[in-house]
Protein backbone atom coordinates (compact mmCIF):
# COMPACT_ATOMS: atom_id res chain seq x y z
CA UNK A 1 0.00 0.00 0.00
CA UNK A 2 1.35 3.57 -0.94
CA UNK A 3 0.29 5.80 1.65
CA UNK A 4 0.13 9.90 2.26
CA UNK A 5 0.50 12.17 5.13
CA UNK A 6 -1.32 15.53 5.13
CA UNK A 7 0.05 17.79 7.24
CA UNK A 8 -1.95 20.97 9.44
CA UNK A 9 -0.74 23.71 11.47
CA UNK A 10 -2.26 22.46 14.58
CA UNK A 11 -3.43 19.66 16.67
CA UNK A 12 -6.63 20.94 16.88
CA UNK A 13 -7.13 20.61 13.00
CA UNK A 14 -5.34 17.55 12.49
CA UNK A 15 -8.22 16.39 14.98
CA UNK A 16 -10.91 18.20 13.30
CA UNK A 17 -9.65 16.54 9.65
CA UNK A 18 -9.48 13.20 10.71
CA UNK A 19 -13.26 13.29 12.43
CA UNK A 20 -14.21 14.77 8.88
CA UNK A 21 -12.59 11.75 6.94
CA UNK A 22 -13.85 9.10 9.24
CA UNK A 23 -17.32 10.78 8.77
CA UNK A 24 -16.84 10.07 5.18
CA UNK A 25 -16.07 6.46 5.92
CA UNK A 26 -12.00 7.16 4.71
CA UNK A 27 -9.71 4.90 6.87
CA UNK A 28 -7.13 7.58 8.42
CA UNK A 29 -4.45 7.03 11.10
CA UNK A 30 -2.96 9.99 13.16
CA UNK A 31 1.01 9.12 13.52
CA UNK A 32 3.52 11.53 14.87
CA UNK A 33 4.80 14.00 11.94
CA UNK A 34 8.01 13.22 11.27
CA UNK A 35 11.21 15.77 11.76
CA UNK A 36 11.28 16.28 8.53
CA UNK A 37 7.85 17.81 7.58
CA UNK A 38 8.69 19.93 10.02
CA UNK A 39 7.56 21.63 13.56
CA UNK A 40 4.03 23.75 13.36
CA UNK A 41 1.96 20.51 15.15
CA UNK A 42 3.28 16.94 16.67
CA UNK A 43 0.79 15.12 14.83
CA UNK A 44 -0.23 14.29 11.07
CA UNK A 45 -2.80 11.82 9.44
CA UNK A 46 -1.60 8.83 7.07
CA UNK A 47 -4.31 7.85 4.32
CA UNK A 48 -3.88 5.46 1.60
CA UNK A 49 -2.96 7.39 -1.51
CA UNK A 50 -5.65 6.15 -3.54
CA UNK A 51 -7.87 8.07 -1.12
CA UNK A 52 -5.94 11.13 -1.43
CA UNK A 53 -8.42 12.99 -3.47
CA UNK A 54 -11.80 12.14 -1.76
CA UNK A 55 -9.74 13.28 1.79
CA UNK A 56 -8.89 16.52 0.37
CA UNK A 57 -11.87 17.40 -0.75
CA UNK A 58 -13.81 16.74 2.36
CA UNK A 59 -11.15 18.10 3.97
CA UNK A 60 -11.29 21.27 1.70
CA UNK A 61 -15.22 21.30 1.95
CA UNK A 62 -15.00 21.14 5.96
CA UNK A 63 -13.03 24.63 6.29
CA UNK A 64 -9.82 22.91 7.32
CA UNK A 65 -6.74 24.79 5.92
CA UNK A 66 -4.09 21.78 4.63
CA UNK A 67 -0.58 22.78 5.23
CA UNK A 68 1.19 20.18 3.24
CA UNK A 69 0.83 16.59 1.28
CA UNK A 70 3.06 14.44 1.36
CA UNK A 71 3.58 11.17 -0.79
CA UNK A 72 5.53 8.42 1.72
CA UNK A 73 8.34 6.13 -0.37
CA UNK A 74 10.24 3.52 1.16
CA UNK A 75 14.15 3.63 -0.27
CA UNK A 76 15.81 0.13 -0.62
CA UNK A 77 17.67 0.88 3.07
CA UNK A 78 14.50 1.19 4.76
CA UNK A 79 14.18 4.48 5.13
CA UNK A 80 11.07 6.74 4.74
CA UNK A 81 10.79 9.48 2.28
CA UNK A 82 8.25 11.85 1.78
CA UNK A 83 8.02 13.64 -1.33
CA UNK A 84 5.54 16.82 -1.74
CA UNK A 85 2.65 16.31 -3.75
CA UNK A 86 1.33 19.92 -5.65
CA UNK A 87 -2.28 20.48 -4.68
CA UNK A 88 -2.34 16.38 -3.60
CA UNK A 89 -1.78 14.95 -7.11
CA UNK A 90 -0.14 11.75 -6.42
Amino acid sequence: MTEAVITFHGTAATIAAEDVLLSGDLPVAVMGRPSELGSDCGFCLRVDLTDLPKAIELIKKANINIQGIYKVETDPAGKRRYTPLPDGIA
